[in-house]
């Protein structure tokens, strides 16, 4: 299987919207793949197209080497959606039950699964619990746990960590970081931008069901910006800095300035400059823009 996913001028439209507007997009298997966007972008539209759930107006994808609705397709995916509903009367291991069932689970190894999941996903002493006195941090818990329950080659959440405690995003993220460790594709739909800036090495971002930015995380978040603090500075010393290295940013009343840089490799070049001019270094910090600073650059752009 070459690819996870694979959309090619993905289109769905509404009536006269169109939620997603000619999209095309891959994912690797293995992958930590984050999909970002506002609310109406399409996130969600998208992830019920790959998991099967409705059919694009035109376009074509597979998952998992073959279309979403095939049952080949589905019996690969573990999905939990962001608006889901579980009987309140079952228990937590009672819930896990019912699902193995449903994936035809052998009867041998299915009780041994359950108390796995259970434990990955911090719900053990909660197994017995009814599901309506399950908090809605435990409640999507065991939506991650149905979802895994399975061992599914490729993994889809949307919004997993939304009702969580900062306990519990973490306790999921590492949760996460394992199961791509373990060759599990992850495809995350979520609003956490700090989440999907600390586990995915891909990304995407849409806007209007259009593709606007997408690739490595390292790449979607470009470069990085390097602060400055000297003794003193020049106007002849910023115009040399420019000239050679980035567009640079003065801070009013302060011996201080901001240097867009393309790569951290030019750090170097910039203290040797700033040394054989005579100057004193006070501070040299690189900082790269945040997944948040990126995500709203974008959309302050489009307003």
């Amino acid at each position: 299987m070459n690819n996870a996913i694979c959309c090619r001028l993905i289109t769905k439209r509404f009536g006269s919207l169109a939620a997603v507007n000619s999209l095309s997009l891959t994912v690797k298997p293995g992958e930590l793949f984050g999909l970002l966007g506002p609310n109406g972008a399409g996130k969600s539209t998208l992830v019920k197209i790959l998991v099967g759930l409705i059919k694009p107006t035109s376009g074509w994808a597979e998952v998992c080497g073959f279309p979403p609705t095939h049952v080949a397709a589905r019996q690969q995916i573990g999905y939990l959606p962001e608006l889901f509903r579980f009987p309140g009367w079952m228990t937590g291991i009672e819930l896990l039950e019912f699902h193995a069932q449903l994936l035809e689970m052998p009867i041998s190894s299915r009780r041994s699964r359950i108390l796995e999941v259970l434990e990955l996903t911090g719900l053990s002493e909660a197994a017995n619990r009814r599901i309506n006195k399950y908090s809605k941090g435990m409640q999507q818990r065991v939506g991650l746990a149905q979802a895994i329950l399975g061992r599914p080659k490729l993994l889809f959440l949307d919004e997993p960590t939304s009702a969580l405690d900062p306990v519990g995003r973490v306790y999921i993220r590492k949760l996460l970081q394992q199961l791509s460790n373990e060759g599990t594709t992850v495809f995350l739909n979520s609003h956490i931008l700090t989440d999907i800036e600390r586990i995915c090495s891909r990304v995407a971002i849409l806007q209007k069901g259009r593709l606007v930015k997408e690739g490595p995380l390292t790449d979607v978040l470009g470069g990085l910006s390097l602060y400055v603090e000297l003794d003193t500075i020049s106007s002849n010393l910023l115009t040399e800095i420019e000239n050679r290295f980035g567009t640079v940013h003065c801070v009013n009343g302060a011996p201080k300035f901001r240097i867009e840089l393309a790569s951290k490799k030019l750090i170097p070049a910039v203290a040797e400059l700033l040394v054989s001019r005579g100057h004193k270094i006070y501070q040299l910090q690189p900082v790269t823009a945040s997944l948040e600073e990126v995500f709203l650059s974008i959309f302050d752009k489009q307003s």
